[in-house]
């Protein structure tokens, strides 16, 4: 009512809608600007109370408060979020190792930082190095086509090696000119390589042209210089006069414009200049060495190749020979490297969530072993037979074996298969009825080995070796989890027939009393001094006594019963040490590090089960990609020829590539749900943390509660202690009757019998709070 009112007063409230014009009006109800100025106000603010009305300031206290009026947070957690502007000359690379270094400095601990937008996706980048790899394959895909080009391994190192004489001259000059290496001096020197590529190709397809016609390697290259110079010179003219008013001119853009025009300026004037002098110099030296290794492109050794392919007609010609086998291993390379390249994101290994460091100076339950956390002799044998023979908890160690079997053959999958399919054949002979036909049986045999290699993609195959990894590691976490709440229930169990044993305990004592109270008043009714109700009273409270007794005997066996269940053995009477609270280990509820939550075993399964979704989705990602398959097959047969022997070996060998284009919309169904998947076992991983973080905090509440309580309840049973002894004085001197003792012992017993009670809980909020910090499986 309190806060209607007050909402409606300060902030309006929705009423109704009335209808005028054709239109639609709300009604909101609300208090006037100058009744809501200030805490005087609530004064003036009235609610309902019966029949009365009573100021709201009655119920309300205002205090002054300073703080966020919002409160940003970053994957449920409190952040703050900061923009950062680099410095003229910095990068945000460079940003970005500068704050890793600070805040590895300066951070305290349980603090984490994380980028957003396009800072993120750079972080991301550099973590994985896929520039540095995009840039090595395209240097060798271009190789791989100058190879091809030049029918040679060593030619297209003089074109290769000649581009960066370019390059150094397009970064000095602008450096001398004060410029930075922003994205449009980088996008000129990819202009910039393609132009000096071009010449440099040029030169040498010139050079090996001569060469091939006769003439010597280093009149060939001179030859190719002086052949090509003019259209050389030609195209940097020009390129530098179309670049000089990009230089001088101003206005919107200038500066972008002036980075790429001297780039390119510089890049063309000295590369040139050296690709003039050192590409002939390169092509010299990797002209000898492919002829070292090929032999000779001359006249004389083509005619030699002519005359052997005209004594052989079979033969192939070793230019058309070696031109083939470039070509084949560019093929093979482009179709490799098509199978890894879009497989590059999915090679990348699952980053676990980052987690706040806990302090080394603080030891919790969680780090210990139930041995040294329970130090109860009987309990410590029960708990080693449950573990030994509970069904569920042998069930869990069987499922990690299973896992471990499973990552053995995830293991073995890069491996091919090998297979022996020996057959035999036999056809009897056979009569027609004109009574030609057959007398003698056909048999025929063959013994195949079969070889098989891929069929899957590199990116499933790794994926699914990683996911079988995560999948066993969470059984294991599975196992751990069914350990420390198999110790926890066996102690629960134990804790209260400990607990049952004291409370019959003590009602043996109090049905002693009631019988001696029951005794002494009905004396006292046969002597007239009590009537004969309090008879009745006195003889219902101890059968109410009896009662109890009989039903805790009851929860006694069916306890027992059930700590049978878990020992996995016949019923039987469980040995147990007689009622103390010191059946465990006392620990300092201290604060405790959020990062002990990372021991609990539901914790680390369900971050395992993130990790083995994200591998699910890496698998559904690979599935676009091509697979390269390779089979092959070796025996021996005896249906090879029909007139001389017919046995002989078989060999083929198969290489195929599938690269998948339509299925139906299944791949990308299924990788929507994986990705579903994914985000749906994110959820569930934050979801367990936050209750692990809740069990932590009521177990801790529970323990010190008990504490505060046990210290009360001590006050109390001396209090007690005090005031049966004053009466039983009191008795002694004729002051008091027997009966009064009696009641005063009564209830002595029964503070004794809520005191334990108290222990029992604060011993279960222990045995909690061992489960909620881990059950000590770090």
């Amino acid at each position: 009512m309190v806060l209607n009112t007050l909402g409606a007063y300060c902030g309006s409230a929705y009423i109704s809608n009335f209808n005028q014009y054709g239109k639609v009006y709300r009604v909101m109800a609300g208090a006037a600007p100058e009744y809501r100025l200030d805490p005087n106000s609530l004064n003036n603010i009235f609610v309902r109370i019966g029949d009365e009305m009573a100021p709201i300031a009655q119920f309300v206290t205002l205090t002054p408060a300073v703080g966020s009026a919002t409160q940003k947070r970053f994957n449920l957690y409190q952040s703050i979020a900061c923009s950062v502007q680099p410095n003229a000359g910095y990068s945000e690379g460079d940003v970005q190792r500068v704050i890793a270094e600070v805040a590895k400095d300066h951070l305290p601990t349980g603090y984490a930082y994380e980028y957003g937008g396009m800072s993120r996706e750079l972080e991301e980048n550099s973590k994985s190095n896929l520039t540095a790899l995009i840039y090595l394959v395209c240097v060798f895909l271009i190789y791989m086509i100058l190879a091809s080009l030049y029918e040679s391994f060593f030619i297209p190192l003089a074109v290769l090696l000649s581009v960066p004489f370019g390059l150094m001259g397009s970064f000095a000059l602008s450096w001398l000119c004060g410029q930075q290496n922003n994205i449009y001096l980088q996008t000129g020197v990819i202009m910039l390589i393609g132009l000096l590529a071009k010449t440099a190709i040029l030169i040498t397809e010139f050079a090996v042209e001569k060469r091939k016609q006769g003439m010597g390697i280093v009149e060939a290259a001179l030859s190719a210089c002086d052949d090509r110079l003019r259209p050389i010179l030609m195209t940097v003219v020009t390129m530098i006069a179309g670049m000089i008013p990009l230089i001088i001119e101003g206005g919107a853009g200038a500066n972008g414009n002036r980075a790429l025009a001297i780039g390119v300026t510089g890049g063309m004037a000295v590369g040139t200049l050296a690709l003039v002098f050192v590409v002939p110099a390169f092509y010299v030296i990797f002209q000898k060495l492919h002829e070292r290794f090929q032999g000779p492109m001359t006249p004389e050794a083509n005619q030699a190749a002519v005359e052997e392919v005209s004594e052989n007609s079979n033969a192939e010609n070793p230019m058309t020979h070696n031109h083939n086998k470039a070509t084949t291993l560019l093929v093979l390379c482009v179709l490799s490297l098509s199978t890894l390249l879009p497989s590059c994101g999915i090679f990348k290994k699952y980053e676990p969530v980052a987690k706040p460091e806990a302090d080394s100076l603080v030891t919790t339950v969680s780090e210990a072993d139930w041995k040294s956390y329970i130090t109860d002799p009987a309990l410590q044998n029960l708990i080693e037979k449950a573990l030994a023979n509970n069904v569920d908890y042998r069930s869990s160690q069987l499922a990690v074996r299973e896992a471990d079997a499973r990552l053995r053959a995830a293991k073995l999958g890069f491996l091919p298969t090998l297979a022996i399919t020996p057959a035999h054949v036999g056809v009897s002979g056979t009569v027609t009825p004109n009574g030609g036909g057959t007398s003698d049986a056909i048999l025929s045999y063959h013994v195949p080995l079969t070889l098989n290699w891929g069929g899957e993609g590199f990116g499933t195959i790794t994926n699914r070796k990683r996911q079988a990894e995560v999948l066993r590691e969470q059984a294991e976490d599975n196992r751990a989890a069914m350990h420390a709440n198999l110790v926890a229930t066996v102690a629960r169990i134990y804790t209260q027939l400990q607990l049952l044993d004291y409370q019959a305990t003590i009602l043996d004592s109090t049905e002693v009393i009631w019988q001696r109270v029951l005794e002494v008043q009905r004396v006292l009714v046969k002597n007239g001094q009590a009537y004969s109700p309090s008879v009745g009273q006195m003889e219902a409270s101890l059968l109410n006594v009896l009662l109890q007794r009989k039903q805790i005997m009851q929860e006694i066996h069916s306890l027992e019963l059930a700590m049978c269940r878990l020992l996995n053995e016949e019923p039987r009477a469980i040995n147990r040490s007689p009622w103390s609270s010191n059946v465990f280990s006392t620990w300092p509820l201290e604060p405790i590090p959020a990062a002990q939550l990372s021991n609990r075993a539901d914790v680390r399964a369900a971050e395992r089960n993130v990790a083995a979704a994200y591998y699910q989705t890496n698998m559904a990602k690979a599935a676009f990609c091509p697979a390269l398959s390779l089979s092959g097959l070796i025996g021996w047969t005896n249906n090879g020829g029909l007139v001389a022997d017919p046995g002989q070996l078989l060999m083929n060998a198969v290489l195929g590539l599938t690269q998948p284009i339509f299925a139906g919309g299944k791949l990308k169904a299924n990788l929507n749900i994986a990705k579903i998947a994914q985000e749906e076992a994110a959820n569930r991983y934050v979801e367990t943390m936050l209750r692990a973080g809740n069990e932590v905090n009521d177990a801790m509440f529970r323990c010190r509660n008990a504490q505060e309580q046990d210290a009360i309840y001590q006050r109390l049973l001396a209090t007690q202690q005090e005031a049966y002894n004053g009466t039983c004085e009191l008795m002694r001197k004729g002051k008091a009757a027997y009966i009064e003792v009696l009641i005063a012992q009564e209830n002595y017993l029964k503070v004794q019998l809520a005191d334990v009670t108290n222990k029992y809980n604060g011993m279960i909020g222990l045995i909690d709070l061992y489960v909620a910090l881990g059950g000590g499986t770090k």
